[in-house]
């Protein structure tokens, strides 16, 4: 009615046009009822047509914490948590170290090196 030009402002549309104006929302509404839209990504359905589920409706995990790549695999996570428990058992237990039998037996010196930060005596005063 007001799209055109300015001629048609005020006056009614001629037959024929409404007659061909009102075919075009029939058939506008008869689509809309057939079809059904999901969202962005899924594209029309045909009315009674079935969308497949997502994977997350299919999981239905719901809200979960993000989870290491290691703690997914529990082999690994286990594997990583037992040499944790060594190290944390050699600060509490020294090793215990085999003489190695030497014909000289003499003193070859400390197996593990020494540590200059660990002071191992008592003071005296």
């Amino acid at each position: 009615v007001g799209r055109g030009g300015g001629e048609s402002v005020g006056k009614p549309l001629p037959k024929m046009l409404r007659s061909q104006t009102t075919v075009v929302t029939k058939h506008r509404k008869e689509f809309k009822k057939r079809t059904t839209y999901m969202d962005a990504k899924t594209p029309f359905l045909e009315h009674g047509d079935k969308r497949n589920i997502t994977y997350t409706i299919q999981k239905n995990k719901g809200l979960t914490p993000h989870r290491k790549k290691e703690d997914r695999n529990p082999r690994v996570k286990l594997k990583r948590k037992y040499d944790k428990a060594k190290k944390r058992r050699k600060g509490q237990v020294r090793e215990v170290y085999k003489e190695k039998q030497s014909e000289s037996h003499a003193y070859g010196g400390e197996p593990t090196g020494i540590n200059r930060r660990v002071v191992r005596s008592v003071k005296l005063d």
